[in-house]
């Protein structure tokens, strides 16, 4: 290989092993943490479920009814479409329907609201959120009974202000 070479894939090489140390440090802390015993909360503070919504994605029924299935004290699902004519839109719908002891409203945002459609809507469904917390959930999400007690449970701890969670793809029809 010539020297002009070595030069070029230098930086690269050298940002590749920068990335995999952060990443295994990112990883031993995370192993370590989850290794500590967590207390349950002590409250339920109210929980808003922004479920932004646009299109079929696959699963589209089974992912949202597992937030019917949430074992969480106190929590609303807010499902956002930017049309009525979007077929999540008659997903959602029916949704709501099936479960009318669930605080769970179909919002119809303003599309123009923002540039980003998902901005857009983001912005519709906090008008109408009642929640202390806020957990924003895409469409593909499909969660264990445990979800809102993890994170609220993370949320609770002393110096916490934003939770996330890692989630794994899987059933995706790629045509």
């Amino acid at each position: 290989m010539e020297y002009g070479t070595w030069i070029a894939l230098a930086p690269t090489g050298a940002s590749m092993a920068i990335y995999l140390v952060v990443m295994t440090a990112f990883c031993v802390v995370m192993l370590r943490r989850k290794r500590r015993p967590r207390a349950e909360p002590t409250r339920a503070p109210l929980v808003t479920v922004f479920k932004p919504l646009a299109g079929l994605d696959d699963g589209l029924d089974d992912n949202l009814e597992s937030f019917a299935k949430l074992d969480y004290l106190a929590y609303e699902v807010l499902l956002g479409v930017a049309s009525l004519h979007d077929p999540a839109a008659a997903v959602a719908r029916r949704f709501v329907e099936r479960h009318p002891r669930l605080a769970a409203r179909l919002v119809v945002t303003d599309a123009d609201a923002a540039v980003n459609p998902k901005v857009a809507q983001l912005i519709g469904l906090d008008r109408h959120a009642r929640g202390d917390v806020v957990v924003i959930s895409d469409s593909n999400v499909r969660v264990k009974p445990d979800y809102l007690w993890t994170l609220v449970g993370e949320l609770l701890e002393p110096n916490v202000g934003l939770a996330t969670t890692l989630f794994v793809g899987t059933g995706e029809d790629c045509k």
